[in-house]
Formats: structure tokens, C-alpha cells, sequence
């Protein structure tokens, strides 16, 4: 409802959190009418870039990342916001690192078996049922501390246009639908194994090549919601230029 208890109907049209423009367009507007179109800018978005019916436009956040576009308004007028997600890694447990792009974290890819058990024991209560994943993939790798000028080319991200996002070929949060990967290296650490079927506590992140294979490996990352088993904490290692 715009100023004066003028209804106002406006379309949302996007593929966020896959892509990174989302328009607004204003669909019904009996007649032009001023009032403030507020959106927030997220603050991993550091070169946003706001269009009104294509043209950019300035703009000034506020001290919570709300944007205010105060304007006449026309139906049919679009709002458009594109954001510039880049790859950084965060600092976790025993030092290790995540990697996020933008609004999502990432995870190894990893090619899961799926198995139903129907043979709960007798102790867990009656008719009870659920589904085991594993995996023979390699998960225990750490990846490389990468100097600042080198993440761009470190980090490759492959954003396919053509995957699940676009709604006609099936649900993307899967592994075989992930509409984003980023392709990266990384070497097993070999003092990180497996406990009790699962992969165990996570080791101290290392400067040195003792506990690290010397073999450098291309590994694939996707969103974590893509995953079932999920390495997203990975131990950070010396980083090797010539690879």
C-alpha cells in the first residue's frame, strides 16, 4: 500500500541466492504516485549497483544496509538490484576455513550412496526406519592459504545458467542439480580420518607439509544445501604457487 491508501502491486522476478540481480517491477499503480521503494543491500555486496527502468542510479545505504529510492512511480517502472558476491574464506574451529560467495557457504562435492534401513534395533522403539548415505569419494582435504591476489584465479566459479534454477528441469538443491560450483585445489590431509563412520574431529590447520599429501588435487565445491554429507570446515594448509 503506497501513500494515500493507494494499493501498489509489485512483481519480484530473480534467481537469487543463484544469481545475482533481482527486479521489481511495479505491476498494477492506479496512478503515479511518490513514495520510498526501500531494499537492503547485503553487506558481502561491496559494488552494488542499483538501476530504475535500466539506468543506474545513486544511492546512499543507511547504518543497516537499507536503500530508500523516493520517486514519482508509474506502473510498469522497474527496480532493479544487482550485487558483486566474491569468494572469501571465514575462520572456524581449529582454524580452519569455509568458503562463502555471497549469500551461500560451501561444501565438497561429494557423490553419496544411499541406502534404506528398515532394521532399527528393538532399543530405538518400534517401525522405525531411516536412510544411510556414504560415500568411497576422498573428503578429507585441506585447502591451500591462498594469498589475496590469487583467489580470484584459486577460486573458479562456474555459474550454469542452464541448470535446475531456472525451474523447468527440477529441484536445485540437490548435487546433481547445484546451479554453482567452484572449482579449487586442495591436498588430503592424512592425520584426518574417519571416527565412528563419520569423519573425525577436525585437526589443527598447519603451515607445514608433514601431515599433508604433496600431491595438489583439483576438488569441486557446491552450495552446502546441495549436500547431504557435508565437508564445509577444512583444514588451511601452505599455500604452492606452482601447481
Amino acid at each position: 500500500m503506497g501513500s494515500n491508501n493507494i494499493p501498489i502491486h509489485i512483481v519480484e522476478d530473480t534467481k537469487y541466492p543463484f544469481e545475482e540481480t533481482i527486479d521489481f517491477t511495479i505491476q498494477a499503480l492506479d496512478t503515479d504516485t511518490k513514495f520510498p521503494f526501500i531494499v537492503r543491500i547485503p553487506s558481502w555486496s561491496t559494488k552494488s549497483v542499483v538501476k530504475v527502468n535500466g539506468q543506474a542510479v545513486e544511492y546512499k545505504a543507511d547504518k543497516n544496509n537499507l536503500v530508500s529510492i523516493d520517486r514519482i512511480w508509474k506502473a510498469g517502472d522497474k527496480l532493479t538490484l544487482e550485487f558483486t558476491p566474491e569468494v572469501k574464506l571465514s575462520v572456524w574451529k581449529e582454524r580452519s576455513r569455509a568458503v562463502e560467495r555471497g549469500p551461500l557457504v560451501y561444501a565438497l562435492k561429494m557423490n553419496a550412496n544411499e541406502k534404506f534401513l528398515d532394521d532399527v534395533p528393538v532399543q530405538d522403539g518400534p517401525n522405525l526406519w531411516y536412510y544411510q548415505h556414504t560415500s568411497t569419494d576422498t573428503w578429507n582435504y585441506a585447502l591451500m592459504d591462498v594469498p589475496a591476489e590469487a583467489m580470484s584465479t584459486h577460486y573458479v566459479v562456474n555459474t550454469d545458467k542452464t541448470a535446475a534454477v531456472n525451474q523447468n528441469d527440477g529441484y536445485p538443491w540437490n548435487v546433481k542439480n547445484a546451479p554453482i560450483t567452484i572449482k579449487t585445489k586442495g591436498r588430503q590431509m592424512f592425520n584426518w580420518r574417519p571416527y565412528n563412520k563419520s569423519a573425525g574431529p577436525l585437526p589443527y590447520s598447519v603451515m607445514f607439509a608433514s601431515e599433508v599429501s604433496e600431491k595438489v588435487e583439483d576438488i569441486e565445491l557446491i552450495p552446502y544445501g546441495c549436500t547431504t554429507l557435508r565437508i564445509t570446515q577444512f583444514p588451511i594448509t601452505g599455500y604452492h604457487s606452482a601447481e
